[in-house]
């Protein structure tokens, strides 16, 4: 089953390389404490039905670029399987700024459910990244 993708913020981040889904609102808040105000500020509330939807926060490996879109192309569920295809477009910078491209998105919690497998892909090459669900 293919699922719709929300996207609610997508940009330069220092979260560190990660895929991660929280499936509460507690648990979106743990997470979003973790990071710099900044950040916070940027990214905002999003409106999130917790019964059933669930955020998902993707940042990529370090680079150099300006972030110049990222997006869930496809989220699919067979079986025990996820798997989620991210498409990004980056424009090299001038000065050297380490940042992850991070995206911030708004998920059918039941993409989710029970402990699946997850096969990630960064523009169709195979992104080596554990995903956690945090319930």
């Amino acid at each position: 089953m293919v699922y719709p993708v929300r996207s609610v913020w997508f940009g330069a981040s220092l979260v560190s390389e990660s895929a991660t889904v929280a499936t509460s609102a507690a648990r979106w808040d743990a997470l979003r404490a973790s990071w710099e105000g900044g950040l916070r500020d940027q990214v905002g509330e999003p409106s999130v039905a917790w019964d059933r939807e669930a955020v998902l926060v993707l940042a990529g490996s370090e680079m150099n670029d300006h972030v110049v879109s990222l997006a869930v192309s496809r989220l699919a569920r067979t079986g025990d399987k996820v798997s989620v295809e991210v498409s990004y477009q980056g424009q090299p910078v001038d000065i050297w700024t380490p940042t992850h491209p991070t995206l911030v998105a708004v998920v059918p919690q039941a993409a989710f459910a029970g402990a699946p497998a997850f096969q990630l892909t960064w523009n169709g090459t195979p992104w080596p990244v554990a995903c956690r669900v945090e319930r």
